[in-house]
């Protein structure tokens, strides 16, 4: 099994970059990886992120879903 994990992000929807380094897992308990968009503020607390569009592709197990 191979169990590299790579995360990438496209700014067209056509053309993908990595996004980091990809790595391996070895945990037994590991679920899989979350996605998520957040805001993270170092000069005081609050903040806001606004973001005009996000896609999820999800090709594990049963093939490839998209919420449209």
């Amino acid at each position: 099994m191979n169990n590299k994990h790579q995360f990438s992000y496209s700014l067209d929807g056509q053309n993908y970059l990595e996004c980091g380094d990809s790595f391996q897992e070895g945990s037994r308990d590991w679920k899989g990886s979350r996605v998520g968009l957040y805001s993270y503020n170092t000069k005081e607390e609050g903040g806001s992120a606004w973001f005009d569009s996000f896609e999820y592709k999800f090709d594990g197990p049963g093939g490839l879903v998209t919420e449209e």
